[in-house]
């Protein structure tokens, strides 16, 4: 990789990334302005004007599925807020994600929902009806809705 441009001249990915994180923090007619530099986000003075220094500090994509993606939503893009993420990754870490801190580990509602073994809809019921240390700690029920502890219902 030469200054981002690939043997045969055209930009590589992670330099198309680079420009495109530096567009949406401080273009206003870039159509993502908006959700960035609107938003009071930016480029670290180390990246802002040296593709390599940016390169060295977050290294070449994993894979081709892989983009930029901020650890923190509210903070700028720098070295210590950025990885290659997947689109899974990517979704999680979304700023309307709700995320649920229970032993020392933060996770939005879905992966608590994958790793215990029910729905996301049954972690926030549950979380409403016992509050998260209980919601994350039961174990699911055989159909997954319920806490073990739960009184049975009601027969009609």
């Amino acid at each position: 990789i030469r200054l981002g441009f690939a043997k045969h001249g055209a930009e590589t990915p992670e330099y198309r990334c680079w420009t495109s994180m530096k567009n949406r923090c401080s273009n206003p007619n870039d159509p993502h302005f908006q959700l960035y530099g609107a938003r009071g986000i930016s480029v670290c003075e180390r990246w802002k004007n040296s593709f390599l220094l940016f390169l060295a500090d977050v290294g070449l994509r994993p894979s081709p599925v892989h983009s930029i993606d901020r650890i923190d939503n509210s903070g700028n893009y720098e070295p210590n807020n950025v990885r290659w993420a997947n689109k899974k990754q990517q979704a999680h870490n979304r700023r309307n994600n709700r995320v649920i801190e229970f032993a020392g580990k933060k996770q939005c509602i879905t992966e608590w929902a994958r790793e215990i073994g029910v729905t996301a809809k049954a972690i926030s019921e549950r979380i409403r009806i016992h509050g998260v240390r209980i919601a994350l700690s039961a174990p699911a029920s055989k159909r997954g809705k319920r806490l073990l502890s739960s009184p049975p219902l009601p027969c009609k």
